[in-house]
């Protein structure tokens, strides 16, 4: 019964209990900044194709059909605007707002956002965090460029 009655390491199993919380957390930290990352890629690429696809429009005459054509081209990407919960938004600047080519109207930008759930970082937070925002691109009537992405948390 003495061995029921003994106190010692009782702080090492402690400090133990702690330290894997911890590790736990930077764990999750880890799986979800590496999700937010690929999501900003991929934001990007669908704001690179649709600012592509808007400049075509735009110099094929039929600049009415901008905003469609790079809502399909941003849901073939995976930014889809119809879902009913968390859409995503694809804005179009004729001329551009940011960058370079601000207010140059021989410039089509396209800036794609969709809000981004936390997966494993949702456990240690009382309020679900949603991020995202991504600057987009823009494409002039026959080049396209990209410019670095951004981004923020909302």
């Amino acid at each position: 019964m003495k061995f029921l009655k003994d106190e010692n390491g009782q702080a090492a199993l402690m400090m133990a209990s702690f330290l894997a919380l911890v590790a736990l957390g930077f764990m999750a930290l880890a799986i979800d900044a590496g999700y937010f990352f690929r999501e900003k890629r991929m934001a990007q690429g669908a704001a690179d194709a649709a600012a592509i696809a808007a400049a075509e429009e735009s110099s094929s005459g039929n600049s009415v059909n901008m905003q469609s054509v790079a809502n399909a081209i941003a849901k073939m990407n995976g930014f889809d605007t119809t879902l009913a919960s968390n859409p995503a938004v694809v804005q179009i600047n004729n001329p551009p707002k940011y960058g370079s080519y601000a207010g140059n109207t021989g410039y089509v930008e396209v800036v794609v956002s969709k809000p981004v759930p936390t997966m494993m970082l949702g456990a240690f937070t009382h309020t679900a965090n949603t991020m995202g925002r991504w600057q987009g691109a823009g494409a002039p009537v026959r080049h396209a460029f990209a410019w670095k992405s951004r981004l923020v948390w909302a």
